[in-house]
């Protein structure tokens, strides 16, 4: 097992929870992130990732056995300036923090990316941010050849889970039924996804740091659940809640279906979702609500 891992992004969602694991495994990580802060009582550095000369003085100081990539800047709307400083600025931190990595004794890069991804690959995405994850991997495949280190990006679907944004479905779904006012579904609700509970990511980033091989591998519990069944299981956890499932409008996204291929993940990572989307929404309630 690596020594000293870096985190990037480690205030984020999906960073403070890889961070805490990592610790109670009793691995030494730090943390970096933009406004800096704390995660499970440790200071988080601040450190601008787009200031290439900060990253390079930040590594001259630091020694890391390996790098996980969290940091990113995602847009607060569709406005076209926010769209287009994800890209710039995910782009470029990803850039100086590869060349910095490339220079360094440090054996091992693990990048977050999106399943959204593949999106791109079939030239169907609008969005700059799931572009500028693809530029990444796009990076992280000419860093891994020119360089010859273990480069690992882990495409991750849907998580959810404590710390979660409010504005996602899953959060605003249970707060109205905690609140007893109508679940909204737009269209008929056939749209899946396939939701993966934060805590199996922290462990599918584990995973990856055990691993002795580079590539690109999907992250999903293997579970596709419709929007109409999401909004039916939190009920079912929430047995209190006079909510009630309305349709209304239309859903842009009505026919697309989640289908991610976890069998590489399986077997080339060792690694498997071991929280179903029953029993996430069970624990998120609990852990998030009724703590």
């Amino acid at each position: 097992m690596t020594k000293k891992i870096l985190i990037t992004g480690a205030t984020g969602f999906i960073g403070q929870h890889v961070f805490k694991l990592f610790k109670d495994r009793g691995l030494k990580v730090t943390g970096i992130a933009f406004e800096g802060g704390r995660v499970d009582r440790q200071k988080i550095l601040k450190l601008n990732l787009c200031d290439s000369q900060k990253v390079e003085n930040f590594f001259k100081k630091n020694k890391f056995d390996t790098i996980i990539h969290l940091a990113a800047r995602v847009p607060k709307s569709n406005d076209p300036l926010e769209q287009k400083l994800s890209l710039q600025e995910n782009i470029t931190s990803t850039f100086n923090i590869l060349e910095e990595f490339s220079r360094s004794n440090a054996k091992k890069f693990i990048y977050a990316s999106g399943i959204s991804v593949e999106e791109v690959e079939k030239k169907n995405s609008s969005s700059l941010y799931v572009i500028s994850k693809y530029f990444g991997e796009v990076l992280n495949e000419y860093y891994q050849k020119k360089f010859k280190k273990d480069i690992i990006s882990l495409r991750i679907s849907a998580p959810y889970g404590p710390g979660q944004k409010p504005n996602n479905v899953i959060p605003i779904f249970i707060k109205n039924a905690l609140e007893s006012k109508d679940i909204r579904v737009f269209g008929t609700g056939r749209r899946t996804q396939d939701f993966i509970y934060i805590d199996d990511v922290a462990r599918a980033f584990l995973a990856a740091v055990k691993s002795d091989r580079s590539g690109i591998y999907n992250i999903g519990s293997g579970q596709s659940t419709s929007t109409k069944k999401l909004a039916e299981i939190i009920l079912k956890t929430i047995p209190e809640s006079r909510s009630k499932i309305v349709f209304s409008g239309k859903d842009p996204q009505e026919n697309y279906r989640a289908r991610v291929d976890i069998s590489k993940t399986k077997k080339v990572l060792k690694f498997t979702s071991k929280i179903m989307i029953e029993e996430g929404i069970k624990k998120y309630v609990e852990d998030s609500y009724h703590s």
